[in-house]
């Protein structure tokens, strides 16, 4: 395989100059694609990360500014625990972290997806056709506004091939790097696929697959352990209703069409559902490739075509009779996940078809055209495109609010959020109204504060509070102690919902981030530090009162009166609070988490010891051998 090798190390080159032709908006026309979810989630979590980036001593573990304070490097989707990331954070604009992010993925999995075909078939046209599958297929493509489903399908085709070698080390870090990459599911997927594999591989592979699944937990268990006391203290049940479960079900017809009709720019590609999750293109050209080596080749092709077919059905979800009994499926909330395997599985597949053919011209006449195929479909513009302003340039309520928010909250009402949440993203006049609205949690990439945010994983002290928000109205004591100062609602009437119906209400009376429970005027309450997870406070009090910080109570908080460490209370069920006497103090809350500092050095006592094991197989015998007494 070595002369087979060399002209494939070129092929990072190659892709290099297919992205951008892939990518046009957003290389050629500077500008990125946007959905709810960049508004809700990933760029708020960027500028989070853009202004309290990594670094040795500090990391951005604590949120102020979702539903009242929330874990941040804990929630896989912030993506403060992926190494690219500590780097990419400090890339000056989001449109550049956008292009560094799409074309480092891009090319991580069109390399190692072709090194692996390239291994099982020794045919450089083979892993070719197989790379450029994997990396430019729509259901790939589709998840550019979803950096961390992005990012962890990317390394589906790194860890099958660290897998083939038997590379345990390796393969160790790929899927740690995969769970860090911030989408649990396709790392469960990813898990699932090898496991299964390794049960017909033999019990060499199943032993490989033990060391490498404790390698990464090890390196990962700085988010793991954290994560996994997040999930416990979250609403969000381990394994969810079949009815949530079998959100984004592909329809049969719809998985159909999106397989066998070409969805070339002048013909009809209007795909329905989230096209973020939902679709799913290969184009006829590969598929032809993947039904070839199907046909002509042995029991392997065969076993992993019906694989294939499996994950096809699995991704139907809701129109399959009993699948929910299956726990699996109702860990996460797509059954079109599954299109992530099938998506590999197909690029395989090509693969193999391909070097099934004699002919060394015909085969790459078949890349010529695979590539083609793809180039094509991938000129439609499947989400809106904006230039990086629309992100970046704060709206005018934004601005209005900014100074007053630095110490207090903004309250999106049920109706606000339930409305904006019914009417989609349409059209562009929707994603104008999204963005003027502060749709939650948008506001946080311009350091507003949320009582009720956009979280998968929210809090169970916070949506109790929330919901006891709700039901007694922002007149209640409960927007005080919240500190909210703004309310986003509805304007009374009947009119259609839209931009009109905006109407924003200042709060006469709210509460300073820290304060008295009894609200005493004598107390004064000073702020000389407010940070994301930390806060000092000098405080005077004519009698012993408590002290309520408006901030979630969670496991990791400390509290310290005169430097001393005292005993947290948790006030109304929600917030941190002290018992002070009376008199002049110092007090701090800060957020140290015991889960992340065990993960801590578990991931570097294991980064360590494989250090030294690599260390020791690198090194000649001779010099690891003590010399010998004359």
């Amino acid at each position: 395989m070595g002369d087979k090798e060399t002209p494939f190390r070129s092929w990072p080159a190659v892709l290099l100059i297919l992205v951008p032709l892939t990518w046009p908006h957003l290389f050629f026309k500077g500008q990125v694609p946007v959905d709810g979810n960049t508004l809700r989630l990933f760029y708020p979590s960027w500028t989070f990360l853009h202004a309290h980036p990594p670094t040795l001593f500090h990391w951005p573990l604590w949120n102020p500014f979702r539903n009242m304070g929330e874990p941040f490097l804990a929630d896989p989707q912030s993506l403060a625990a992926y190494p690219p990331m500590w780097f990419l954070c400090r890339v000056p604009s989001y449109l550049n972290f956008v292009r560094l992010w799409i074309l480092g993925h891009t090319l991580l999995a069109g390399y190692f997806m072709g090194k692996w075909v390239l291994r099982l078939t020794d045919d450089i046209a083979a892993s070719v056709v197989a790379a450029i599958v994997v990396a430019l297929n729509g259901y790939f493509m589709a998840h550019g506004t979803l950096p961390n489903h992005f990012a962890a399908a990317a390394y589906v085709p790194m860890a099958f091939y660290f897998f083939e070698c038997e590379h345990s080390i390796t393969l160790g870090a790929v899927l740690a790097l995969q769970w860090l990459a911030g989408f649990p599911p396709f790392s469960l997927l990813t898990g699932l696929a090898l496991a299964v594999w390794s049960l017909f591989a033999g019990p060499a592979k199943r032993a490989l697959l033990w060391k490498s699944g404790l390698v990464a937990a090890g390196l990962a268990a700085f988010q793991i352990i954290p994560f996994v006391e997040l999930l416990c203290h979250s609403s969000r049940p381990v394994f969810l209703d079949w009815v949530t479960a079998t959100a984004f079900s592909e329809p049969w017809r719809e998985l159909l069409r999106m397989l066998f009709v070409p969805h070339w720019f002048a013909w009809d590609p209007q795909l329905s559902g989230d096209q973020a999750v939902t679709s799913f293109y290969l184009g006829p050209f590969a598929l032809l490739c993947s039904a070839w080596a199907v046909w002509k080749g042995a029991a392997r092709e065969r076993a992993f075509g019906l694989a294939v077919l499996i994950c096809f059905v699995l991704s139907m979800g809701s129109s399959l009779p009993g699948v929910g009994r299956i726990f699996v499926m109702r860990l996460f909330r797509f059954p079109a996940n599954w299109l992530l395997l099938g998506m590999v599985g197909m690029a395989l597949l090509s693969g193999w078809g391909v070097s099934r053919i004699k002919s060394v011209c015909w085969k790459w006449i078949a890349a010529a055209l695979v590539l083609a195929d793809l180039l094509a479909f991938a000129q439609y513009v499947r989400v809106p495109w904006f230039q990086p302003d629309y992100l970046t340039v704060a709206p005018p309520l934004a601005r209005t609010l900014r100074p007053l928010l630095k110490e207090s909250r903004m309250y999106h009402v049920p109706v606000v959020t339930r409305n904006l949440e019914g009417r989609g993203m349409r059209g562009l006049g929707d994603y104008g109204f999204f963005k003027e609205a502060l749709v939650p949690s948008y506001g946080m990439a311009f350091g507003l504060r949320e009582v009720d945010s956009y979280q998968e994983l929210k809090l169970k002290r916070a949506r109790q509070f929330q919901d006891r928000l709700a039901a007694e109205g922002p007149s209640s004591p409960l927007a005080r102690w919240a500190g909210i100062s703004t309310v986003i609602t509805r304007k009374p009437g009947n009119e259609p919902w839209g931009p009109q119906n905006i109407q924003v209400v200042s709060m006469k009376t709210y509460n300073a981030p820290v304060f008295f429970a009894n609200g005493s005027p004598p107390a004064r309450v000073d702020l000389s530090v407010l940070e994301p997870d930390k806060i000092v406070a000098l405080v005077s009090a004519d009698k012993a009162d408590r002290l309520v910080f408006s901030g979630i109570s969670y496991p990791g908080w400390r509290a310290f009166v005169n430097e001393q460490q005292v005993e947290l209370e948790v006030f109304e069920d929600t917030f941190l609070a002290v018992m002070l006497p009376q008199g002049r103090h110092k007090v701090v809350f800060d957020y140290h988490p015991l889960t992340f500092r065990v993960g801590f050095w578990i991931s570097l006592g294991v980064l360590i010891l494989l250090g030294v094991v690599l260390f020791r197989r690198t090194m000649p015998v001779s010099v690891l051998r003590k010399p010998s007494q004359t």
